[in-house]
Protein backbone atom coordinates (compact mmCIF):
# COMPACT_ATOMS: atom_id res chain seq x y z
CA UNK A 1 0.00 0.00 0.00
CA UNK A 2 1.32 3.43 -0.99
CA UNK A 3 1.87 6.29 1.47
CA UNK A 4 -1.12 8.27 0.18
CA UNK A 5 -3.39 5.23 0.55
CA UNK A 6 -2.19 4.61 4.11
CA UNK A 7 -2.81 8.21 5.15
CA UNK A 8 -6.38 8.02 3.87
CA UNK A 9 -6.98 4.55 5.33
CA UNK A 10 -5.84 5.44 8.86
CA UNK A 11 -7.55 8.84 8.76
CA UNK A 12 -10.89 7.24 7.93
CA UNK A 13 -10.36 4.53 10.54
CA UNK A 14 -9.80 7.26 13.14
CA UNK A 15 -12.96 9.08 12.01
CA UNK A 16 -11.03 12.22 11.06
CA UNK A 17 -11.84 14.65 8.27
CA UNK A 18 -9.03 15.97 6.08
CA UNK A 19 -9.50 19.35 7.77
CA UNK A 20 -9.15 17.86 11.26
CA UNK A 21 -6.05 15.87 10.35
CA UNK A 22 -4.56 19.03 8.88
CA UNK A 23 -5.27 20.92 12.12
CA UNK A 24 -3.63 18.17 14.20
CA UNK A 25 -0.52 18.29 12.00
CA UNK A 26 -0.37 22.04 11.51
CA UNK A 27 -0.87 21.80 7.75
CA UNK A 28 -3.64 22.96 5.41
CA UNK A 29 -6.64 20.80 4.51
CA UNK A 30 -5.72 21.11 0.83
CA UNK A 31 -2.27 19.72 1.62
CA UNK A 32 -3.83 16.63 3.20
CA UNK A 33 -6.07 16.20 0.15
CA UNK A 34 -3.07 16.44 -2.18
CA UNK A 35 -1.18 13.87 -0.07
CA UNK A 36 -4.10 11.44 -0.25
CA UNK A 37 -4.48 11.93 -4.01
CA UNK A 38 -0.77 11.29 -4.44
CA UNK A 39 -0.23 14.74 -5.95
CA UNK A 40 2.36 15.56 -3.31
CA UNK A 41 4.73 13.50 -1.22
CA UNK A 42 5.08 14.56 2.45
CA UNK A 43 8.54 15.32 3.77
CA UNK A 44 9.97 13.08 6.48
CA UNK A 45 9.17 15.62 9.22
CA UNK A 46 5.58 15.93 7.97
CA UNK A 47 5.21 12.15 7.92
CA UNK A 48 6.23 12.09 11.58
CA UNK A 49 3.50 14.63 12.41
CA UNK A 50 0.89 12.67 10.46
CA UNK A 51 1.92 9.40 12.11
CA UNK A 52 1.62 11.01 15.56
CA UNK A 53 -1.80 12.48 14.73
CA UNK A 54 -3.02 9.09 13.49
CA UNK A 55 -1.40 7.27 16.42
CA UNK A 56 0.59 4.91 14.22
CA UNK A 57 4.33 4.16 14.08
CA UNK A 58 6.31 6.26 11.63
CA UNK A 59 7.39 3.04 9.91
CA UNK A 60 3.82 2.75 8.57
CA UNK A 61 4.40 5.84 6.45
CA UNK A 62 7.88 4.83 5.33
CA UNK A 63 8.88 2.10 2.91
CA UNK A 64 11.36 -0.50 4.15
CA UNK A 65 14.03 1.02 1.95
CA UNK A 66 13.34 4.49 3.32
CA UNK A 67 13.26 3.38 6.94
CA UNK A 68 16.56 1.51 6.78
CA UNK A 69 18.58 3.60 4.37
CA UNK A 70 16.89 7.00 4.21
CA UNK A 71 19.88 9.14 5.18
CA UNK A 72 22.36 7.27 3.01
CA UNK A 73 20.13 7.35 -0.06
CA UNK A 74 19.02 10.96 0.19
CA UNK A 75 22.59 12.20 0.36
CA UNK A 76 24.07 9.65 -2.01
CA UNK A 77 25.75 11.27 -5.00
CA UNK A 78 25.09 8.19 -7.13
CA UNK A 79 21.35 8.29 -6.44
CA UNK A 80 21.29 12.03 -7.08
CA UNK A 81 22.90 11.52 -10.50
CA UNK A 82 20.39 8.78 -11.37
CA UNK A 83 17.42 10.96 -10.39
CA UNK A 84 18.69 13.93 -12.41
CA UNK A 85 19.06 11.64 -15.42
CA UNK A 86 15.53 10.27 -14.97
CA UNK A 87 14.14 13.80 -14.49
CA UNK A 88 15.73 14.92 -17.74
CA UNK A 89 14.44 11.88 -19.62
CA UNK A 90 10.87 12.39 -18.37
CA UNK A 91 10.99 16.20 -18.61
CA UNK A 92 10.09 16.47 -14.92
CA UNK A 93 11.53 18.71 -12.21
CA UNK A 94 14.11 17.11 -9.93
CA UNK A 95 11.79 17.78 -6.95
CA UNK A 96 8.95 15.85 -8.61
CA UNK A 97 11.27 13.02 -9.61
CA UNK A 98 12.57 12.66 -6.06
CA UNK A 99 9.03 12.59 -4.68
CA UNK A 100 8.08 9.91 -7.21
CA UNK A 101 11.16 7.85 -6.33
CA UNK A 102 10.16 7.71 -2.67
CA UNK A 103 6.54 6.99 -3.56
CA UNK A 104 7.43 4.15 -5.95
CA UNK A 105 9.80 2.46 -3.47
CA UNK A 106 11.68 -0.13 -5.48
CA UNK A 107 11.72 -3.56 -3.80
CA UNK A 108 14.84 -4.26 -1.76
CA UNK A 109 15.68 -6.98 -4.28
CA UNK A 110 15.90 -4.34 -7.02
CA UNK A 111 19.23 -2.62 -7.46
CA UNK A 112 18.98 1.18 -7.67
CA UNK A 113 20.07 1.73 -11.25
CA UNK A 114 18.92 4.26 -13.84
CA UNK A 115 17.01 1.54 -15.73
CA UNK A 116 15.17 0.27 -12.62
CA UNK A 117 14.32 3.73 -11.31
CA UNK A 118 13.12 4.92 -14.74
CA UNK A 119 10.94 1.82 -15.22
CA UNK A 120 9.59 2.01 -11.67
CA UNK A 121 8.52 5.64 -12.06
CA UNK A 122 7.02 5.26 -15.55
CA UNK A 123 5.10 2.13 -14.51
CA UNK A 124 3.80 4.00 -11.47
CA UNK A 125 2.65 6.99 -13.54
CA UNK A 126 0.87 4.74 -16.04
CA UNK A 127 -1.34 3.40 -13.23
CA UNK A 128 -2.30 6.74 -11.68
CA UNK A 129 -5.72 8.44 -11.73
CA UNK A 130 -6.45 11.21 -14.22
CA UNK A 131 -5.72 14.00 -11.71
CA UNK A 132 -2.13 12.86 -11.23
CA UNK A 133 -1.67 12.07 -14.90
CA UNK A 134 -2.82 15.62 -15.77
CA UNK A 135 -0.34 17.09 -13.29
CA UNK A 136 2.71 15.32 -14.70
CA UNK A 137 1.63 15.72 -18.32
CA UNK A 138 1.17 19.46 -17.87
CA UNK A 139 4.47 19.79 -16.01
CA UNK A 140 6.28 18.29 -19.01
CA UNK A 141 4.61 20.73 -21.41
CA UNK A 142 5.35 23.76 -19.24
CA UNK A 143 9.01 22.92 -18.81
CA UNK A 144 9.47 22.89 -22.58
CA UNK A 145 8.40 26.55 -22.79
CA UNK A 146 10.18 27.79 -19.66
CA UNK A 147 7.34 27.55 -17.11
CA UNK A 148 6.91 25.22 -14.13
CA UNK A 149 4.44 24.07 -11.46
CA UNK A 150 5.40 24.43 -7.81
CA UNK A 151 3.73 23.68 -4.48
CA UNK A 152 4.77 24.91 -1.06
CA UNK A 153 4.55 22.97 2.20
CA UNK A 154 3.70 26.10 4.17
CA UNK A 155 0.52 27.15 2.38
CA UNK A 156 -0.42 24.14 0.17
CA UNK A 157 -1.08 26.43 -2.78
CA UNK A 158 -0.24 25.39 -6.33
CA UNK A 159 1.59 27.92 -8.45
CA UNK A 160 2.54 28.23 -12.09
CA UNK A 161 5.89 29.93 -12.27
CA UNK A 162 5.96 32.39 -15.19
CA UNK A 163 9.16 34.01 -16.46
CA UNK A 164 7.87 37.29 -15.01
CA UNK A 165 5.96 36.16 -11.91
CA UNK A 166 3.69 33.52 -10.34
CA UNK A 167 0.04 32.56 -10.72
CA UNK A 168 -1.93 30.70 -8.03
CA UNK A 169 -4.06 27.87 -9.47
CA UNK A 170 -5.97 24.82 -8.24
CA UNK A 171 -6.29 21.15 -9.23
CA UNK A 172 -9.24 21.87 -11.57
CA UNK A 173 -7.13 24.44 -13.43
CA UNK A 174 -4.44 21.80 -13.98
CA UNK A 175 -6.89 19.33 -15.54
CA UNK A 176 -8.54 22.04 -17.67
CA UNK A 177 -5.24 23.45 -18.91
CA UNK A 178 -3.88 20.02 -19.78
CA UNK A 179 -7.03 19.02 -21.67
CA UNK A 180 -7.26 22.34 -23.50
CA UNK A 181 -3.63 22.21 -24.63
CA UNK A 182 -4.27 18.70 -25.95
CA UNK A 183 -7.37 19.91 -27.82
CA UNK A 184 -5.52 22.91 -29.23
CA UNK A 185 -2.68 20.74 -30.48
CA UNK A 186 -5.16 18.39 -32.18
CA UNK A 187 -6.86 21.41 -33.78
CA UNK A 188 -3.53 22.76 -35.08
CA UNK A 189 -2.58 19.34 -36.43
CA UNK A 190 -5.86 19.09 -38.34
CA UNK A 191 -5.35 22.64 -39.63
CA UNK A 192 -1.85 21.74 -40.79
CA UNK A 193 -3.16 18.62 -42.52
CA UNK A 194 -5.84 20.70 -44.27
CA UNK A 195 -3.27 23.26 -45.48
CA UNK A 196 -0.93 20.54 -46.75
CA UNK A 197 -3.52 17.98 -47.83
CA UNK A 198 -1.55 17.19 -51.00
CA UNK A 199 1.25 15.83 -48.84
CA UNK A 200 -1.06 13.75 -46.63
CA UNK A 201 -1.12 9.98 -47.11
CA UNK A 202 -4.21 8.27 -45.63
CA UNK A 203 -3.91 4.93 -43.88
CA UNK A 204 -4.61 1.98 -46.10
CA UNK A 205 -7.73 0.05 -45.12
Amino acid sequence: MKTNEKIKKYRLERGLTQKKLGELCGIAETTVRQYELGLRNPKLETRKKIAAALDIPISELLGIREEKNYSNLVHGEELEAILYKVAKKLSLSIQTTKALFWEVRLPISKEITYENVYKGITDYLDKQPTTIADWYALEKKLELIGYSIETYEEDAFIWIIYPDGTLEINEDDIATLNNETNDFLKFKLEELKKNKIKDFTPKSK
